[in-house]
């Protein structure tokens, strides 16, 4: 009896001392969390401004934006949940506010990269090209206009675009029929040195003294076509503080697609109004700069 009694010492000394040395307890600690990433190279064709494509894959809300380069990375984890592994084809886009989003697709089984990928490697490397193409770009300039509007000091900055595809745009513009005034309103001036910001919509008034407001209106553009916006400054309207500024001209292009996840990782539905947020999200399109003193 007292040798079963040591045998049986011995035995649960072996097993404490085996329990002890584990570096981790799969009887209360969580299971280790499976990191995943995504990766890759992406273009947009004519890309003067160097401008980031944002990056988004829906379902684990990941967002990102590329490099210098155009490469992203999007780490993955959290791949197990209550309701299972997370299985099949979900799309990453790509983006950039006027160009056509484009998308890749990634395939999981059980929380894991699947073998059979199309538009990724099983190692999560993008090998579909992607190369975003343009809506619309253009050049805006700055000029002095010769006889004052209005008997006021007036400004014009012209916006000469070029259409690369079909698409509706929301501009302001600013129309009175009775003098058959018709021009673009809406621009944002972005003091550079003190990094604050001034929205512009032009107004006048009647004969009779009514105040006249810009409208948002609805413009239709055709594949290839040419195009040119005008707006008109009044400078006493204009309240500023000196410095180096930037100015963009707002438009809000008719996307016939953009994830609301995507949207709200972008900073909200916001950027894309007549907003400070809107320059948030800067399209390719180099903004006029201008010192106002």
């Amino acid at each position: 009896a007292a040798s079963d009694v040591y045998k049986r010492q011995i035995l649960f000394l072996l097993i404490l001392k085996l329990f002890l040395s584990c570096t981790s307890n799969p009887f209360w600690n969580d299971p280790e969390t499976e990191q995943l990433t995504l990766s890759g190279t992406i273009f947009s064709e004519n890309n003067t401004m160097g401008t980031p494509i944002s990056v988004w894959l829906e379902t684990f809300e990941r967002y990102t934006t590329t490099d210098e380069n155009g490469d992203f990375s999007l780490i993955i984890q959290n791949t197990q949940s209550t309701d299972g592994s997370v299985s099949g084809f979900l799309k990453v886009y790509f983006f950039i506010y006027n160009y056509q989003l484009d998308s890749a697709e990634v395939n999981f089984t059980n929380g894991r990269l699947s073998i059979d990928q199309t538009d990724f490697s099983a190692d999560g490397e993008l090998v579909k090209p992607i190369e975003l193409k343009k809506i619309l770009s253009g050049e805006l300039n700055f000029e002095f206009l010769e006889n004052g509007f209005f008997d006021k000091e007036t400004l014009a900055v012209v916006f000469d675009v070029d259409i690369h595809t079909k698409v509706d745009i929301d501009l302001y513009k600013y129309i009175w029929i009775e003098d058959t005034l018709d021009f673009h309103s809406g621009l944002i001036f972005h003091n550079l040195n003190n990094d604050t910001t001034i929205l512009y919509r032009f107004s006048g008034y009647d004969d009779n003294g009514n105040i006249v407001n810009d409208q948002l209106r609805k413009l239709s553009f055709e594949e290839n076509e040419q195009t040119q916006w005008q707006y008109l400054i009044q400078t006493d309207q204009l309240y500023h503080s000196a410095g180096q500024y930037k100015i963009v001209p707002y438009f809000f292009i008719k996307h016939d697609f953009i994830p609301q996840g995507m949207i709200d990782k972008m900073g909200g539905d916001q950027i894309f109004s007549f907003s400070y947020e809107y320059l948030m999200v800067p399209p390719d399109i180099t903004p006029l700069s201008v010192f106002i003193d």
